[in-house]
């Protein structure tokens, strides 16, 4: 992308004890309507039966504020000590060619709540429950755009005056002129032209404009303090200029972490010089690759990828690793072998940056297995409720459990561990091995084989010389530190190895 690089030259406005409150979390992804519905009104086969209509899915499904609430212990017993929720704002409410705007990007008034989901106060309710946990609540927002036009409307010529409806941007000045975007290269259209086609698209709101940029500026301030959010995750974050987003967030005073649906870390990396995080979409692409099922690539791909993010983001530690999510693929379409599953999480859940689990796929969901791009949206956004439910015996469920087990004594025994850069050991093939005191890890994307060993350099254990090495994910014993603080990890049958010194790791 053409991108002016001048913009980029602002100071960081990243809020330093709210970026490394962040940086041990890990964070749940839900979809407010998919995840679960009020407890007094549950109809276990909306939207599912077992494999819904393409309308049904494309529609409200049930799901709420009070539902959340009432599954909470489902998320906390899994580990996770922070959930991303969809946009709260009231949406528009008519049929597009794409269905309705249940997901929450379709804002008709952004002050006022999606009444499908709930109140304003079950939504203060949610958060206080959260906090009660010590969950923190990351919520979707989004600047760049307002609901689709009323796609009954043809005439292009008509779009400039249909502005009423919406609140507080209800003028012609308040909005681009009216264009599509073709090029992504080219930054002046990413930034000023609208997403959707003809038929149905996203009025641009013009942040040019100061009375736009003062509103949404005193928005987001509010929003943050009347709910009481933890964080933001802004939508469509490289749809507009960069030097908007610096007093933007900081009115919002909580982390702020951007969507750059951009798989080049050349092009994601300077936007992170404008939040606190962006969402690791570079990391996506490798991990998606190295790790399917067919037309694998090599481990080598994942560590030049590590080393490509580190050239061009400002800080990886605080980066959102991702497997999918809402608009991505389903990562379960692409591999079935559960030890590359087990393998993926393992990266994720240790590997520098908070890793954001999307929901569902700690229940096995794939998508749609008989559509082509059946992984994707719409097939992508199924109910929880619908097959296994909220299952906690489920062996991913479990697995995921555990290391964010790990995560939690991390956090209390060894916090540098959050702010230390994985070192690099060994890369080959099928594997990759890499030490982040106090653990050395190691994944593997191949099949099946006999066992293969690692050298962890002299040194990495100093002090702990004579200790056993333990795999934290099944307690088998894999090396022991020699005399100058090396060690040799023993791999087997390529599944996963998260190896601690015995004695000092209380798990």
């Amino acid at each position: 992308m053409r991108l002016l690089s001048n913009l980029f030259l602002l100071a960081s406005i990243a809020s330093a004890s709210s970026t490394d409150q962040w940086k041990s979390r890990s964070i749940y992804q839900l979809l407010t309507d998919r995840f679960a519905q009020s407890p007094n009104n549950i109809d276990p086969s909306k939207c599912t039966s077992p494999l819904a209509p393409e309308y049904d899915i494309r529609h409200y499904c049930g799901g709420t504020y009070n539902g959340l609430i009432s599954r909470l212990d489902y998320i906390q017993d899994m580990g996770f000590d922070a959930i991303w929720i969809s946009p709260i704002t009231a949406p528009v409410e008519y049929e597009t060619v794409w269905g309705v705007g249940w997901h929450g990007y379709w804002q008709q008034d952004i002050y006022g709540v999606n009444p499908h989901f709930g109140t304003r106060q079950d939504i203060k309710d949610l958060v206080s429950e959260c906090h009660k946990r010590d969950i923190y609540v990351m919520v979707d927002i989004v600047a760049n755009h307002m609901g689709p036009y009323n796609n009954t409307v043809k005439d292009l010529a008509i779009f400039p005056t249909g502005y009423d409806w919406y609140y507080p941007f209800n003028k012609t000045e308040d909005y681009h002129n009216f264009c599509l975007i073709n090029d992504y290269t080219n930054a002046t259209e990413v930034q000023q032209c609208c997403l959707g086609g003809a038929d149905s698209w996203l009025p641009d709101l013009n942040t040019e404009n100061p009375e736009v940029v003062d509103a949404l500026n005193n928005w987001i301030h509010g929003l943050v303090e009347e709910f009481n959010f933890d964080s933001v995750r802004i939508d469509t974050f490289r749809h507009i200029r960069p030097s908007f987003w610096p007093e933007f967030v900081k009115q919002a005073g909580v982390f702020a972490i951007g969507e750059v649906a951009d798989t080049d870390a050349i092009n994601t990396g300077p936007w992170q010089d404008v939040a606190d995080s962006v969402l690791n979409f570079p990391l996506w692409d490798a991990l998606g690759k190295v790790f399917r099922d067919k037309d694998r690539a090599p481990m080598y791909n994942l560590t030049q990828q590590i080393d490509t993010n580190r050239e061009h983001f400002r800080d990886t530690l605080v980066l959102g690793n991702f497997l999918d999510n809402h608009d991505q693929p389903r990562f379960l379409n692409y591999t079935t072998d559960p030890t590359r599953i087990n393998n993926a999480l393992t990266f994720l859940m240790t590997a520098d940056g908070i890793p954001i689990l999307y929901y569902g796929t700690e229940q096995g969901f794939n998508g749609h297995p008989e559509k082509q791009y059946g992984a994707g949206d719409p097939w992508n956004r199924d109910p929880l409720w619908g097959g296994s439910g909220y299952d906690k015996t489920s062996s991913v469920y479990q697995f995921v459990s555990k290391l964010n087990k790990l995560r939690k004594m991390l956090k209390s025994n060894y916090p540098s561990f959050f702010d230390t850069l994985m070192q690099n050991i060994q890369t080959d093939n099928s594997t990759l091995t890499f030490f982040k005191n106090p653990l050395t890890i190691s994944i593997s994307n191949a099949p099946f084989e006999n066992s293969k060993s690692v050298t962890v350099p002299k040194g990495s254990y100093s002090g702990k010389e004579g200790y056993i090495l333990v795999n934290y994910l099944n307690g088998d014993h894999v090396g022991k530190v020699q005399s100058d603080g090396s060690a040799t990890i023993t791999i087997k049958d390529n599944n996963p190895v998260v190896a601690y010194p015995k004695h000092i790791c209380p798990v």
